[in-house]
């Protein structure tokens, strides 16, 4: 187990905390989960993709792969801004975007540091560098300031040309487009049938990102400036608390965005990935926070993933349940989940000072007065009892329409009449992409959907491998504290 937690170690350089008092195994494991399901879209997309040129359903497109057009969301946004109409294509996009830049308001640009798989992959690579050479230099100030000019002003062309170069009229017309529309397809086939000059340019982006810390996300990235001029209107940042500091610098040192924390107030920053390694290396306690501007109420690290996760199924869920066939309001047990969580979350919020209060006043007590402060039991096993409740529900799906669920019922029996008049598009749309494919001599991968599948499954296998080890080292960590 000794040499397994060492590779394991090795490999995350440094993510896995000593003795699990930190969030940065939380993080780890966060970041590795959404990779791999980035990776499971690309199997189904690839599915998808493989059925085209035999006529296969465009129902089989998986949605998630919308969250990869952030330009075509972008776009779907400023068309819903001034128009209210939700445009059907790629719309899944528009909810995973909104989802995005809500996440890296509330928790400064925290989807960079906690979800991203270029990210992970990018820190990845950051930590394999720091593994081999510990000691390496970075570009010097005036040379940084200089090359992160470059993607906001990629950002302001795209900016400029949806939000003033473009009328609505425009808008829709580009969105209505074929082009639009297998964006998705020509994205995929670019990596698929990649061409000389694309793999030197992505082979250097990956050279560069090893000798460069966060090449792309830190100088190229259009993506990451927008979401970083969003976390610097956000109502959480990392505090600094003078008197307590002991001035050691080890927030600095480990800092990968090289943010000077220990000489701010508060860390404001549009390269602050709210990744929490200050916070878990600080020696000194509350000299390093992160904190409600204008409040008391203190962020521990570890919450950060359950905020991250909480603030990304909220919309994302939210989009699927209303503009699916189940709704939010039109059956009972999906009205009664809904209900039953936001009632635990906002329990939850409610009851955050008081237990940051009950840890600082722990933090300083010792013997009977430490014993004397007991526990709140009532509250978990409550907040338990409720989870558990949503979980059946959400399982076995109770029968049960509500009222306004009947009436949608019936008036989507009206409109499955006239479905088939509306489908015009998708029908026209599949010999062009047909064509598409043959004019410009796309060609998939040799390989079968059987094979695709197989690699899948080979992949969830490994994912699960994985995820029973680092259960069975934190169940290690654990029991050397209760022994």
């Amino acid at each position: 187990m000794t040499g397994f937690k060492k590779l394991l170690e090795a490999l995350s350089g440094g993510w896995l905390p000593p003795g699990g008092k930190t969030a940065q195994g939380l993080r780890f494991a966060l970041q590795a989960a959404f990779a791999a399901l980035t990776i499971a879209i690309g199997f189904e997309f690839y599915d998808f993709a493989a059925s085209i040129p035999e006529g296969g359903p465009l129902s089989r497109r998986p949605p998630g792969v919308d969250g990869f057009l952030p330009i075509s969301s972008l776009m779907s946004l400023r068309l819903f801004a001034a128009t209210g109409e939700l445009h059907r294509a790629h719309p899944a996009g528009l909810f995973i975007f909104e989802a995005i830049i809500l996440m890296s308001f509330f928790i400064g640009k925290s989807f960079c540091g906690w979800l991203c798989p270029v990210g992970f992959l990018s820190e990845l690579l950051y930590r394999a560098r720091k593994f081999i050479s510990p000691s390496f230099k970075t570009p010097p100030s005036w040379l940084d300031y200089t090359l992160g000019v470059a993607k906001y002003l990629i950002l302001a062309f795209f900016v400029f040309m949806i939000f003033f170069a473009m009328s609505t009229a425009a808008l829709k017309t580009f969105l209505d487009g074929d082009y639009n529309k297998i964006s998705d397809l020509r994205m995929f086939y670019f990596f698929a049938r990649i061409t000389p000059l694309a793999a030197f340019i992505t082979a250097s982006l990956f050279l560069l990102s090893y000798f460069i810390p966060y090449f792309w996300c830190r100088y190229l990235c259009p993506y990451g400036a927008l979401l970083g001029l969003f976390s610097l209107a956000g109502p959480v940042k990392i505090e600094r608390n003078a008197e307590k500091c002991t001035n050691c610098g080890h927030c600095t040192a480990a800092c990968p965005q090289r943010i000077e924390v220990s000489k701010a107030v508060r860390v404001f920053s549009d390269e602050c990935t709210s990744c929490a390694l200050c916070l878990d290396v600080c020696p000194a306690p509350g000299a390093l926070e992160m904190r409600l501007r204008g409040t008391a109420l203190r962020i521990k690290s570890r919450l950060i993933p359950l905020l991250v996760a909480a603030i990304f199924c909220l919309i994302t869920g939210l989009a699927m349940s209303l503009g699916t066939a189940w709704g939010l309001f039109r059956h009972y047990w999906v009205l009664v989940t809904f209900v039953l969580t936001l009632f635990s979350t906002t329990i939850l919020l409610l009851h955050l000072p008081t237990v940051s209060s009950l840890a600082g006043v722990a933090r300083q007590a010792e013997g009977e007065a430490l014993t004397a402060l007991g526990g709140d039991l009532f509250h978990p096993t409550v907040g338990l009892m409720v989870l558990l409740v949503i979980i059946v529900l959400n399982v076995y799906k109770p029968k049960g329409l509500t009222p306004y669920g009947w009436r949608k019922q019936r008036e989507e029996r009206v409109k499955a009449q006239l479905a088939k008049k509306k489908q015009v598009w998708r029908k026209a749309l599949i010999p062009f992409l047909i064509a598409e494919i043959h004019s410009e001599n796309w060609v998939l991968p040799p390989g079968r959907t059987g094979r695709a599948k197989l690699i899948f499954w080979i992949i969830v296998v490994l994912a699960a491998v994985l995820l029973g080890a680092w259960l069975y080292w934190i169940s290690d960590v654990l029991a050397g504290y209760l022994v």
